[in-house]
């Protein structure tokens, strides 16, 4: 995964469309980072987060499960995943039912200690200017005021969650535990844990970024130089269809 955090959530992306024919790259739609920098990273860097999923799912408070607590054992380098039940989510803005916010300040502090590396909510969160003093990064479909203790609780860790999405395709994506995550300025990426998981699956597709990434340089200087975009595409990126 080290190899993978030079690399920019777009750089992923365009691995995960052209190598491992996924339609969407990966990319998670309509969250919004929602915290500062980290004062690891400076603007400049390719990735604002990234580590494993660490995910959590919340339900009607009248859910029969029981609450569990989900935030004292995040795992180190984590990435926690906080995501509703499918029937509290909706395909279109504001892409949830529930407009309490399901994740504060408090446990971004905790989340911090345990050594994370950013949360991502698929709902509100509250207490923005805390997660920023704390230089966490948080990413979410928006913010709010309110808890939400009295509307929904977390029922369970590291299962798949099913996000709801909008799409001419598939409807869903599911973020597994323990897939790689990432996100930064351009916004969030899941690399499936069938890749994720796989020592070969994920070197090739570094192997191919890297190529890409080489390729996309070298066609940049051309275009600068008054070759046309059609033309300089097409000399140097023969290499990479070679990989596929």
């Amino acid at each position: 995964m080290d190899k993978l955090k030079k690399f920019t959530t777009c750089d992923i992306s365009d691995g995960l469309l052209n190598l491992c024919k996924m339609d969407d790259g990966g990319f998670i739609p309509n969250l919004i980072f929602q915290s500062s920098f980290p004062d690891s990273i400076s603007k400049d860097k390719a990735n604002i987060m990234i580590g494993k999923a660490y995910t959590v799912l919340f339900a009607p408070v009248d859910d029969p499960r029981e609450t569990v607590n989900y935030i004292d054992h995040i795992p180190e380098g984590s990435i926690v995943m906080i995501a509703l039940d499918k029937s509290l989510q909706s395909r279109n803005a504001p892409y949830s039912k529930v407009t309490n916010s399901l994740y504060g300040g408090l446990m971004s502090a905790r989340a911090k200690y345990l050594g994370a590396h950013g949360t991502v909510v698929f709902g509100n969160i509250r207490d923005v200017q805390e997660h920023s003093d704390l230089n966490f990064p948080i990413f979410s479909y928006g913010t709010g005021s309110c808890a939400a203790n009295k509307v929904v609780k977390p029922v369970a860790c590291n299962v798949p969650l099913e996000i709801l999405i909008t799409n001419p395709g598939p409807t869903t994506i599911t973020v597994s535990p323990g897939e790689i995550i990432m996100g930064d300025v351009n916004g969030v990426v899941h690399i499936p844990y069938s890749i994720s998981s796989n020592e070969i699956s994920l070197k090739s597709l570094v192997n191919y970024i890297e190529k890409s990434i080489e390729a996309d340089e070298i066609i940049k200087q051309e275009i600068l130089k008054g070759s046309s975009a059609k033309e300089a595409m097409a000399r140097n990126r023969k290499i990479l269809k070679e990989l596929i």
